[in-house]
């Protein structure tokens, strides 16, 4: 099925660990809600495909939103479903693709998001235009 659910807190981590340049592969978190009609098809029916497909390339974890108890929440999101794509040097950062759609038009923008990834990683090898902070 799907990768499990990611807590608030690890969530932070792993977003902290790609700023600060230590995580391998690209950070897909999926915002959702479980009272949302729309994520409950997302995780059933685009979710397991995209981590079936790209396992290799992309950690993808699901946050419910509706979980979180608090009203500050560092990750962008206004509606249920979003993907929010985290890149080591990618802007913007996160790459958000917010909103229900079909499995094809997912599976293009993470393969688009893959490509940044290893482009950003490549220009790294390189020592080109890498930034610190």
């Amino acid at each position: 099925m799907i990768e499990e659910h990611i807590s608030y807190e690890d969530a932070c981590a792993k977003v902290s660990e790609i700023k600060n340049g230590s995580a391998g592969k690209v950070f897909c978190l999926a915002v959702v809600s479980e009272d949302c009609p729309f994520c409950k098809d997302m995780m059933k029916d685009v979710i397991p495909e995209v981590i079936q497909k790209y396992k290799d390339s992309i950690e993808l974890r699901t946050f419910d939103i509706a979980a979180q108890d608090s009203d500050y929440c560092i990750f962008p999101v206004e509606n249920s479903p979003a993907f929010l794509f985290y890149v080591k040097g990618g802007k913007p950062f996160p790459a958000v693709r917010q909103g229900a759609a079909p499995l094809e038009e997912v599976m293009k923008e993470v393969e688009r998001i893959i490509e940044v990834s290893n482009y950003q990683q490549y220009r790294e090898d390189k020592g080109l235009n890498v930034t610190h902070h």
